[in-house]
C-alpha cells in the first residue's frame, strides 16, 4: 500500500498571520517557531515580517531593567557606580557589569550611560538587541556642572523624529540626546544628533534652583523635557527643537512630600504626574479637564490597597518611576517593586530589593529573529536556528 500524500503546506500568507499572534513580551517563543523549518525561520527573520509584527503589536514589550548600584568594595570614599542590566524574560542573560557606569535613560531600546569621573562628563548610547556601543563626542566642561555630583546633570535618548513619530521603528533610525545640567543658579542644555555627529548649540537660563533632582526619572512629553528640581515643587521644561528652556510649578497642595511623585506624559498627550498619599495613587494633569488656578486638575485616583498584594502591605508605597506610552507605574514595597498597569489593573512583583527611582531604569524593545541572538536557548536550539537561517 503506497504511503498517504503529504500534506500540502499551509499558505504562507497564513502562517505570517498566524506568527503574528505571539506576543512580543516572551521572545523565545517566535525564536522557537523559527526552528520549525527554514521557510517559517526565512519568514521570521525578514523585514517585512519584523515592521509587521512591531506595527500589529504597536507598543514594545518590556524585556528588563537596568539596575544602578554603587560599588561598595571599594575602601575609598568616590562612590564607583555600577550599572548592569537583569532581563524579565528570556531575552537574554544578565550582563556583565558596567563598572564606571550610570544609567540615565533608555528609550526606543537603546540606552544612555553616564560616566561621572573626575575629568568629564563621558556618554555612551547602547543598542542592546545590536549590541552596538556608540561614545558621544565630550560636553563642553566649562558649561556644566562638576562632574562627580549626580545632582547636576539629566539626561535624555529620543527618537530624531520628535512628536510625530509613531515610535515603532525608531531603534533602527536616526536619534538624539538631550543633556541638562545646572551649575551655580543657571541651567545649561544641548542636543547630539546622530545625523550630525556632534553636539547643537548651548542654551541657557538664569536664576533657577541650584540642584536638579538626579533620583527622580524626567519625563518626556512631546518635544520637551521635564526635569524635576531637588525638593521643590518647581520643573525645567526643556523643548528639545527650539532649545528654549522655562520653569513651572507643581500644585501648592502637594509641597508637603514632593519626593514622593513622578513626573509623567497622560495619554492625551498633556504633562502630568502620579503621587502616592495614604495608598492612593493620585494622578494629575496640566491643561486638561477641569483646570484649577495653578493650570492643573486631578485625573483619577487608584486605591493601591485593593491592587497590591496583602503581605505587601507593611509599609507606605512609594512611586518610582511611569513607563512611558503604556500606563504603567512602579511603586516600591518595603524590599520589592511592584509594577501596576493603571488600564488594566494587572500587577506584578518585577525585583526584590531596595531600590531608589535613579536605580531602576525599565529597557522597552522589539526582539524579534534576525537581529542578534541574546536570548537564551538551549544550544542545540541556538545551533538549528543559525543553521536555519544561513543555510
Amino acid at each position: 500500500m503506497p504511503p498517504p500524500p503529504p500534506l500540502p503546506e499551509l499558505m504562507e500568507e497564513l502562517v505570517e498571520e498566524a506568527l503574528l499572534l505571539i506576543p512580543p513580551d516572551e521572545p523565545v517563543h517566535l525564536f522557537r517557531a523559527a526552528l520549525v523549518c527554514k521557510r517559517w525561520c526565512r519568514l521570521i527573520s525578514s523585514p517585512r515580517f519584523r515592521r509587521r509584527y512591531r506595527e500589529f503589536h504597536r507598543t514594545p514589550p518590556m524585556l528588563g531593567a537596568l539596575i544602578n548600584q554603587c560599588d561598595d568594595d571599594d575602601d575609598d570614599d568616590d562612590e564607583i557606580y555600577v550599572a548592569r542590566f537583569v532581563p524579565s524574560t528570556s531575552f537574554g542573560q544578565p550582563t556583565a557589569d558596567f563598572l564606571g557606569w550610570r544609567v540615565l535613560d533608555s528609550r526606543h531600546g537603546r540606552v544612555l550611560f553616564h560616566n561621572n569621573n573626575y575629568l568629564d562628563h563621558s556618554l555612551r548610547v547602547w543598542d542592546h538587541v545590536a549590541d552596538k556601543w556608540l561614545e558621544l563626542p565630550k560636553l563642553p566642561r566649562h558649561k556644566f556642572p562638576d562632574p562627580n555630583t549626580s545632582y547636576g546633570l539629566k539626561g535624555a535618548v529620543l527618537c530624531a523624529a520628535g512628536s510625530s513619530c509613531d515610535n515603532l521603528h525608531c531603534s533602527c533610525g536616526a536619534f538624539l540626546v538631550a543633556v541638562v545640567g545646572i551649575s551655580g543658579t543657571t541651567a545649561s542644555a544641548c542636543v547630539y544628533s546622530s545625523e550630525d555627529g556632534a553636539w547643537g548649540e548651548l542654551t541657557y537660563i538664569h536664576h533657577v534652583p541650584m540642584f536638579i533632582d538626579g533620583g527622580a526619572p524626567c519625563a518626556l512629553v512631546g518635544n520637551a523635557l521635564y526635569i524635576m528640581f531637588f525638593r521643590s515643587i518647581k520643573v525645567l521644561k526643556y523643548d528639545v527643537t527650539t532649545g528654549k528652556m522655562n520653569v513651572i510649578q507643581l500644585p501648592c497642595k502637594i509641597i508637603t512630600e514632593p519626593r514622593n511623585l513622578v513626573l509623567m506624559a497622560t495619554d492625551e498627550g498633556n504633562l502630568g504626574f502620579a503621587r502616592v498619599e495614604d495608598f492612593r495613587l493620585h494622578l494629575w494633569s496640566r491643561e486638561a479637564g477641569r483646570i484649577t488656578k495653578a493650570g492643573w486638575a486631578e485625573i483619577g485616583v487608584v486605591d493601591l490597597k485593593t491592587l497590591l498584594p496583602v503581605d505587601a502591605r507593611s509599609s507606605s508605597p512609594y512611586v518610582v518611576r511611569f513607563m512611558d506610552g503604556i500606563q504603567v507605574i512602579f511603586v516600591r514595597m518595603d524590599q520589592n517593586l511592584f509594577s501596576i498597569d493603571l488600564k488594566s489593573g494587572q500587577v506584578r512583583k518585577v525585583h526584590e530589593g531596595y531600590l531608589l527611582p535613579d536605580q531602576f531604569v525599565p529597557y522597552m524593545s522589539f526582539y524579534t529573529p534576525g537581529v542578534r541572538y541574546p536570548v537564551h536557548l538551549p544550544e542545540t536550539e541556538s545551533r538549528r536556528l543559525h543553521a536555519s537561517q544561513f543555510s
